[in-house]
């Protein structure tokens, strides 16, 4: 009878055992095997992250040659001297004299304040500069000097020209409004 007793309670002792020793330790080993797989599945995505991004700057790559020449256009800030310089090439080739040139702050800060009066208050990306420029050459070289300036990689916009011819000269006066872009950081 003792023998009886000994086999269930040697099973009841193991149960017990496997209950407060083992299942913790098997809880603890399925719990790192989750977290294992989870950061495994982590890994993998940040790998197909890197290779997307990897073939998306291979995809920019091709238009490298377009965004230079977008960067070219709205540069970040404006350089008064290479717009200048800019602008006497340009009539250099089309057989004009540029004779005064500067920046019209007047009109450009008039024009933010209509913004700010229509109610147009959200940030812009690209901003807006006004400039005056005085030119002397006949109409032909002036010509020439529209299709220079616009095959420039330049965006120049001319808002407004003034073409005045003083007394029997050949030679015209112009003067013209024009505006350039950059981007606003």
């Amino acid at each position: 009878m003792k023998k009886d007793i000994f086999i269930p309670i040697l099973l009841f002792a193991a149960f017990i055992v496997a209950v407060y020793f083992l299942f913790p330790q098997y809880s603890k080993y399925i719990s790192s095997k989750q977290d294992i797989a989870a950061l495994e599945k982590q890994i993998e995505n940040r790998e197909n992250r890197a290779v997307s991004a990897q073939e998306t700057l291979n995809r920019l790559g091709k238009y490298k040659v377009s965004l230079e020449k977008v960067n070219s256009a709205f540069p970040a800030e404006i350089s008064v001297a290479n717009l200048l310089n800019i602008l006497q090439e340009a009539a250099k080739k089309s057989g004009l004299s540029l004779e005064n040139f500067k920046q019209n702050l007047a009109l450009q800060k008039e024009k933010e304040k209509d913004k700010k009066n229509n109610g147009e208050t959200k940030k812009e990306r690209v901003k807006k500069h006004y400039f005056n420029a005085g030119l002397k050459g006949t109409f032909p070289a002036f010509y020439s000097f529209i299709k220079e300036i616009e095959s420039s990689a330049r965006l120049i916009e001319i808002e407004k020209v003034f073409i005045e011819k003083p007394g029997d000269k050949t030679f015209l006066n112009i003067n013209i409004l024009f505006s350039v872009y950059s981007f606003v950081k």
